[in-house]
């Protein structure tokens, strides 16, 4: 299991990221984790090419029982947000990232994959399907708001707020054409979902 934020997230990413994606995105520590830990893997799979060696890469993970830092923002009730930054996201359900895993231990294929719901949606969008209110922000007062925040549990690490700055659109054909997996929901079946205005199944 990987993760999206593995291509870093800045101005100059191109708007749709494919699996071999060299970019130029500013890669904070768990970027840069997650980058050792595949390269690791692609070096063991060239020593052991009788092993199947499949890299999931995941757009956030959101769902009801998801309590990871994205999901803690985006269920605020007033999200701070950067005035002037409304980025395109990409998200995958609960459900679905446990059927990724499971489909690819069932069905093994070699190689790396973004993994992501069908579509894309504007942050300001996501908080308005979760009944949500947006408090744009300049970025000092911005700042303040975030590091009150992580005085509590809603500490948002790096990788976090770059992506809700930024944001990070990936391509998931290979997902679909070579892995052979598809989604049960789309990104706003998910959003709906993991706000609980959706039954979870």
């Amino acid at each position: 299991k990987s993760d999206i934020c593995v291509y870093g997230m800045g101005p100059r990413n191109p708007s749709v990221v494919f699996e071999d994606a060299e970019l130029d995105g500013t890669r904070g520590r768990y970027a840069m984790d997650l980058k050792a830990l595949e390269d690791y893997i692609e070096a063991t799979a060239r020593s052991r090419q009788d092993t199947t060696f499949t890299v999931l890469r995941f757009a956030p993970i959101f769902g009801p029982e998801v309590n990871n830092p994205l999901s803690r923002y985006l269920r605020l009730p007033l999200v701070p947000t950067r005035l002037g930054y409304d980025p395109r996201m990409q998200l995958i359900s609960e459900a679905d990232a446990v059927r990724a895993i499971e489909h690819a231990l069932a069905n093994p294929v070699s190689g790396v994959f973004n993994v992501a719901a069908p579509g894309q949606l504007y942050l300001s969008r996501i908080l308005r399907l979760g009944h949500r209110v947006a408090q744009p922000l300049p970025r000092r007062a911005y700042n303040i708001a975030v590091k009150g925040m992580s005085r509590t549990d809603l500490h948002l690490p790096t990788h976090v707020k770059r992506l809700v700055h930024h944001g990070l659109i990936t391509d998931t054909r290979r997902m679909r054409d070579v892995l052979g997996f598809a989604p049960n929901r789309n990104l706003r079946q998910t959003i709906l979902a993991g706000y609980g205005l959706l039954p979870d199944r």
